[in-house]
């Protein structure tokens, strides 16, 4: 994660800097909320065992994306 903050701190102009390390927490946080909710309703829906295979599907998605790209 310090990283990544890093990388973006690092390609903004100094002037927004601290807009990028307040988007990039933002984000973190927006995620946390909505995958909560997302996958909570997703078990309660179903069971604990879909939504971990739903989990393991879209990481390798996001995976294989990533190493692509």
């Amino acid at each position: 994660l310090p990283l990544i903050n890093t990388i973006i701190i690092n390609r903004l102009p100094d002037s927004k800097a601290g807009l990028g390390n307040a988007i990039f927490f933002a984000a973190g946080d927006i995620g946390f909320i909505i995958g909560a909710t997302l996958w909570g309703s997703i078990a309660g829906r179903s069971s604990y065992t879909i939504m971990f295979i739903i989990v393991a599907f879209t990481s390798a998605i996001a995976v294989i994306l990533s190493i692509f790209q």
